[in-house]
């Protein structure tokens, strides 16, 4: 653990002459104080400070005695000799920087901020270049780059993310460049958006009024100053003078937060974590205790609220779940360096157990993630999630699959289990093994209607990675923004799922089913239901046959029944932009063509073939926000539904390298189906179902 000196910003102030002899307790110092200095003082921070804290009592004889910046220069001092708190975040004493830290910092001096990693203007050689809030010398807190109008872009740039790195630059370099900058940046934030005292905001999320100082803004500067002031407060322009700014402007922020708590979302864990982050690394403050007992109190209460029975954050989206976690593994670290454990349950990391193995089952061999939902794929890189997989590793040292996940097989042993199913979130894998010859196919088909916002209506969808390569890569969200971009990239059809009439999922029919999720000898079968619009039934059941052939291979029945209309269905697959699409009576295949032999087929049968038809479609992806990370191209098969009785549709995936695969001889029956592949030979291959009555 790493001693934690965290004092504030504070500028310079010009050296003054006159002197004082007053003397206080043991203490006789000479300083420099003219006429009206103590008018520079905020003596509003002795009021939410707590004079009897042990190691205070200098400053309190001076604040009493009316020599405030006495008061302010012994408890610049004392902040400076600080040893009493820990903060496992901060390194002291080995403090290293890497390269991407030290451009964020150096750009900083340019008044070109680091706003997480998704934002930039450039990127040339693998050097981000970031958009410039610099006008004419002076910062643009309004600034909305070129091409941009995602209000994501401004709610992040209120979060100062390029402040800590800018810290630990000076921190290393000694260069005090960094920190007058970091000061005056801070300053001119501050005076630019002063805390609105005691202001209830409205409880419409959506209101940006004071966004500066809602959601996760004021949160993330909570948590991120300690830090920054660990870096810089042996720096000489972190002066006496306003520190009792800084120190005052920091309890009011926490206070903002706590008379402004979000009702639910990961919004709140965030708050509660600031909150509590505060009581635990300022425990000077007269509310330090508070700040704890309600901190750890909300988080304790939202660990049960939040992560369903299952393991799964409530939003259903993997970006939030991990952000999630994190905001639980760094409160609870924090606890445990000062001994504050005690204001948690003892089952409390207990539960995020199921949590951390969701991360590594929805996790691809090469160590990537999908799309799904609101995730931002392209921001959980391998380092990234190893990083994580150690730090869970680390919670959780009797999960030996965790830690040979997280040390790339150089530590614990291979998981005991390959196919998993969160069927409270409805969250379903089918994984033939660990390695990177393997296959993994993710089946979403969430269940809850309420959380919408972050969760996409394609339920029944799925992805497939196999030696390398996701084939069938999730559209993702491209916008946070409500908008034409965030429509069109949710839309049902543009998933991997059945549609009716080509119509996006309403809020009321989101609600997926698990049936069932068995593994016999020689298959695997999921079965979940959704109801895709009033009175019709969807059941999709997906087989895994991992050892007919030399490469797995996916079966998919889509069943729909009800209601006695003849509605137009829909089944939309969407891979890889080099697939090429062969078009039957009643039938479709689509083959990709990747030089490197590693390819896939797609067939899918009609059972109706009433207004049969299939269109390509080419569509985006996107794992970053504002960015078309690669295209796709599939089809959209479809015929008209039986007004009674079932529509079936049966789709084969199959790996190839050269040979593309046949499907032949399809039959559907009331218990069982059955096809021919040809794969260079005929393979007969029959399957039970239990039929949706």
């Amino acid at each position: 653990m790493i001693l934690l000196s965290s004092a504030v910003l504070c500028f310079a102030c010009d050296k003054i002459e006159n002197s004082s002899d007053k003397e206080i307790g043991n203490t006789s110092p000479t300083l420099p104080i003219p006429d009206g200095v103590d008018s520079t003082i905020v003596t509003d921070v002795f009021e939410v400070l707590n004079l009897d804290y042990a190691g205070l009592e200098t400053v309190k004889e001076y604040y009493e005695a009316g020599e405030y910046y006495h008061a302010a220069y012994a408890l610049r001092e004392y902040w400076k000799a600080r040893a009493n708190v820990l903060n496992p975040e901060v390194d002291l004493i080995t403090t290293s920087i890497t390269t991407s830290e030290q451009r964020i910092a150096d750009q900083a001096l340019e008044h070109r901020f680091y706003i997480n990693s998704y934002y930039y203007e450039s990127l040339t050689d693998g050097v981000y270049t970031y958009y410039s809030c610099d006008v004419n010398g002076e910062i643009n807190w309004e600034n909305m780059p070129d091409g941009l109008s995602d209000m994501e872009y401004q709610y992040q740039l209120h979060r100062h993310q390029w402040m800590e790195p800018e810290a630990k630059a000076y921190k290393v370099s000694g260069d005090e460049t960094y920190v007058t900058d970091l000061i005056a940046t801070l300053q001119d934030w501050y005076e630019t958006y002063p805390c609105p005292v005691g202001t209830t905001f409205p409880t419409d999320e959506s209101n940006n009024l004071n966004y500066q100082w809602k959601g996760l803004q004021t949160a993330c500067r909570v948590l991120l100053q300690p830090n920054v002031l660990s870096y810089i407060i042996q720096s000489e322009n972190v002066t006496p003078e306003i520190l009792t700014w800084y120190l005052n402007e920091y309890a009011k922020q926490v206070e903002c937060i706590r008379i402004n708590y979000y009702a639910e979302s990961n919004i709140l864990i965030t708050q509660a974590q600031a909150v509590a982050t505060a009581g635990m690394l300022m425990p000077e403050f007269k509310n330090a205790e508070e700040w704890m007992d309600e901190g750890c109190g909300k988080l304790s209460t939202e660990l049960d609220e939040q992560f369903l029975a299952d393991g799964v954050h409530y939003e259903f989206d993997p970006s939030y779940h991990i952000s999630a976690i994190a905001d639980y593994r760094e409160i609870y670290e924090l606890a445990r360096a000062n001994s504050q454990t005690g204001r948690f349950s003892a089952d409390n990391i207990a539960k995020l157990s199921n949590a951390t193995q969701f991360v590594a089952d929805i996790m691809f061999p090469d160590y990537s993630i999908d799309n799904f939902n609101d995730t931002r794929a392209s921001s959980y890189s391998k380092s990234v999630l190893v990083r994580n997989l150690k730090q869970y590793a680390s919670m959780f040292p009797e999960n030996d699959g965790m830690r040979w996940l997280a040390y790339e097989g150089a530590s614990g042993s291979v998981p005991d289990h390959t196919s998993a199913a969160y069927s409270t979130a409805g969250y379903y894998i089918l994984r033939t093994g660990w390695t990177t010859s393997d296959a993994v196919m993710i089946v979403k088909n969430n269940s809850n209607s309420d959380n919408i916002w972050h969760c996409q209506p394609d339920n029944g969808t799925f992805d497939l990675w196999y030696k390398g390569r996701n084939f069938f890569p999730d559209a993702g969200c491209y916008s946070y923004n409500t908008g034409s971009d965030r429509t069109n990239y949710a839309a049902t059809k543009n998933h991997n799922t059945l549609t009716v009439l080509a119509a996006t999922l309403g809020t009321a029919y989101r609600n997926g089913r698990f049936v069932s999720m068995t593994q016999e000898d020689d298959y695997e079968l999921l079965v979940t239901e959704i109801d895709p619009k009033s009175g019709i039934t969807h059941r999709r059941s997906v087989y895994m046959l991992p050892d007919k052939t030399t490469v797995p291979i996916f079966v998919i029945l889509d069943e729909v029944k009800g209601d006695g209309n003849s509605d137009k269905l829909n089944i939309n697959m969407h891979l890889l932009d080099n697939a090429e699409i062969v078009t039957g009576e009643n039938d479709v295949y689509a083959y990709t063509s990747f030089s490197d032999n590693n390819n896939m087929m797609c067939y899918t049968y009609s059972s109706s073939t009433t207004d049969f038809s299939v269109s390509t479609v080419e569509s985006k992806y996107s794992a970053t926000i504002n960015v078309e990370t690669g295209s796709r191209v599939g089809y959209q098969l479809s015929s008209r539904k039986f007004s009674s009785g079932l529509t079936t549709y049966l789709s084969v995936i199959v790996p190839f390298s050269t040979t593309k695969p046949e499907v032949s001889s399809v039959a559907i029956g009331d218990s069982s189906l059955s096809f021919t592949l040809n794969t260079g030979s005929d393979l007969s291959i029959e399957l039970p179902y239990n039929a949706l009555q």
